[in-house]
């Protein structure tokens, strides 16, 4: 059992709970934000203790699963997976978390890949510019529903879709 920053951690985290710590405050966060943090974590440590899940077996379904979890139960903050990303970040170069496979490129990745590289090639913006249109884009392209309400007129008596005019 390590306490760290006020906060107890006992499971899989512990060998890392005081590195982490560490690394919070060398990228710039007050005692507070890398205390508040490490509870956080701590969190995680406990259900990652009660659900006999080990640090290599923290892979993204079961982060979805403890973060959804963590809504459920009313959590109103550290109920994303940007909250865990500096925790996953230090971990990744230490070789611990388990290597997960990319899911290949499926329509709308590869239509905003292609937006992307248009951006870049043809119209000359920088990287992380394109990067920002394709991210805009991306919440739109990605949301079936709105894509729907944009360009589908859907009536109660039909059961597909038909173009609006």
């Amino acid at each position: 059992m390590v306490k760290v920053l006020g906060s107890l951690v006992r499971g899989p985290l512990e060998p890392h709970i005081a590195g982490f710590a560490e690394e919070l405050v060398r990228r710039g966060y007050t005692q507070s934000s890398a205390g508040q943090h490490v509870c956080f974590v701590a969190y995680l440590d406990r259900w990652m203790s009660a659900e006999g899940i080990g640090l290599g077996e923290l892979s993204g379904p079961v982060i979805d699963r403890y973060l959804e979890q963590r809504r459920a139960a009313g959590y109103v903050e550290y109920r994303s997976l940007k909250a865990l990303r500096p925790l996953l970040d230090y971990l990744a170069p230490l070789g611990v978390l388990p290597v997960e496979e990319p899911d290949p490129p499926g329509p709308v990745e590869e239509l905003l890949g292609r937006y992307h590289d248009y951006l870049v090639g043809e119209r000359g913006l920088t990287a992380s510019t394109a990067r920002g249109y394709v991210d805009f884009v991306g919440r739109w392209v990605r949301a079936p529903s709105l894509r729907q309400r944009l360009f589908f007129k859907i009536t109660g008596a039909e059961s597909s879709p038909t173009p609006a005019l």
